[in-house]
């Protein structure tokens, strides 16, 4: 109310976007043998930070793996391509660059890096 006792209404509009998250963790990361014909065994990758390594066993075709991961974020690419865990194939001959994508479209990469066992002789 003024001073001389008129009013006025005014309309206020509040207009509520939605939280777009910022997760783009993976979480976990391995190579299923149900998923891979390659793999005798499931192996289970180490996260480090940003770094994922896994070794697979001396004599792996690595050229045509599939990796089952688990992440907070939106989508998950390499190299542009969507990747859907425990379906899509990669060649793992050289380190691989997941980026998952949050919900708010902020980006983290994991570097995906694939070593042989060593192979054991015994002499006996």
């Amino acid at each position: 109310t003024a001073e001389d006792g008129t009013t006025h209404d005014y309309t206020v509009t509040v207009t509520i976007s939605p939280f777009l998250s910022s997760n783009k963790d993976i979480t976990a990361f391995s190579f299923e043998s149900g998923d891979n014909d390659a793999l005798d065994a499931t192996v289970i990758g180490v996260i480090s930070g940003t770094d994922i390594a896994v070794t697979v066993p001396f004599g792996t075709d690595v050229s045509a793996l599939v990796a089952t991961f688990t992440t907070d974020g939106d989508t998950v690419q390499v190299s542009g391509a969507d990747q859907t865990s425990g379906t899509t194939e990669n060649d793992f001959s050289s380190a691989l660059t997941y980026t998952v994508t949050a919900e708010d479209s902020t980006t983290q990469d994991y570097i995906v890096t694939i070593s042989l066992q060593h192979r054991l002789l015994i002499k006996t």
